[in-house]
């Protein structure tokens, strides 16, 4: 999602399982370790954070996209990348 100056990327880790044929159940959350994850931006990010406590990311920009690594064990990241 981009609004403004900001690109909003909502990261979601579940397993999904299927209860019935017509039903898939999302409960258990899986842990992301050191995962990377690239983003295509038209300028360098000024910086790279989770939301909403706006913990800072380092990351690098090259070939027209922001790369970063994020660890998580909640199931849900907010990662905000503000140019």
């Amino acid at each position: 999602m981009r609004k403004g100056r900001r690109t909003v990327v909502h990261l979601l880790s579940y397993i999904p399982m299927r209860r019935t044929p017509d039903l898939d159940i999302i409960e258990d959350p899986v842990p992301l370790v050191d995962m990377a994850l690239a983003i295509r931006l038209p300028h360098s990010p000024k910086r790279v954070f989770l939301a909403p406590n706006e913990r800072g990311l380092t990351f690098d920009y090259r070939n027209g996209c922001a790369h970063t690594r994020i660890t998580t064990s909640e199931g849900h990241a907010l990662m905000v990348f503000e140019t």
